[in-house]
């Protein structure tokens, strides 16, 4: 009898130790004020941002999931979804070009299927910044006031480009929104498309002058926890667990996680 309890309790450890599963999470090295802080590969020990934050709450409320938070520049992290190198992507919005990096959720749970906006992790806002006295205009639908020279910034890698190219403006794409914001500085590029979060919190640092935000915002955009295909195939269940609990922590925890970033 003694023996047989042994047995059981070892097998016990060891079914327990099987189902722990390593979850690599990766995110952009720019900072994206309150999302993400920091410009860095390093992730700050304190108020590493609301979505970082919303991100280990989530993981922390599913047993057996050990997450390890990485960053990467955007494209790399990118490329390292589509290849199965890393589990999930977080700060994407939806397009149907990236369903080839891996899934979103979805109210089906099929790859293609509908996008389930419920299971987003934030909703954030694109807006363009031109010098002051720029007689550019956007009036929520098209510009006014644009020459086929006329060169736009955005930072590398990010959806929007795609969106303005489609209305055929020339992008000139830079690693990060200060980058963009000197390029305005210096006249190389008649405006920029960046995160209204961003863009907001850079011009409010003082550290560029001279610069406008143009209203309406250009676009406003859902962003989601990508997973990589290697995950979902092995992990099927657990993934549609992560992105319900992403969407419970949104719901109740985000608003107290982003009191403190507003102070």
């Amino acid at each position: 009898m003694h023996n047989l309890l042994l047995s059981v309790i070892c097998i016990l450890i060891l079914a327990g130790n099987a189902i722990a599963i390593e979850f690599e999470v990766a995110y952009g090295v720019d900072e994206h004020f309150p999302f993400v802080m920091e410009n860095s590969e390093k992730i700050p020990e304190t108020n590493p941002g609301i979505t970082v934050e919303m991100i280990i709450s989530a993981c922390s409320k599913i047993k057996g999931l050990n997450l390890k938070l990485i960053r990467l520049p955007w494209n790399r992290a990118k490329y390292s979804l589509k290849n199965s190198k890393i589990d999930a992507l977080f700060g994407a919005s939806y397009n149907k070009k990236r369903l080839s990096m891996g899934w979103f959720p979805t109210t089906t749970g099929k790859h293609k299927g509908p996008i389930d906006v419920s299971r987003k992790l934030s909703t954030n806002a694109y807006a363009l910044y031109t010098p002051e006295g720029s007689k550019i205009r956007w009036n929520g639908k098209t510009f006014s006031n644009l020459n086929r020279q006329m060169m736009f910034g955005a930072p590398l890698g990010i959806s929007i480009t795609d969106d303005m190219t489609m209305m055929g403006l020339k992008i000139d794409e830079c690693p990060d929104s200060k980058c963009n914001l000197g390029k305005i500085e210096l006249g190389r590029i008649v405006g920029a498309f960046l995160l209204e979060t961003t863009g907001d919190a850079l011009l409010r640092s003082g550290e560029f002058k001279g610069i406008i935000k143009i209203r309406p915002q250009i676009v406003s955009k859902d962003y989601y926890l990508m997973l990589s295909h290697g995950f979902v195939m092995r992990n099927f269940e657990l993934a549609q667990k992560i992105w319900a609990t992403l969407g419970l922590v949104r719901d109740k925890e985000k608003e107290i996680i982003s009191a403190k970033y507003y102070k």
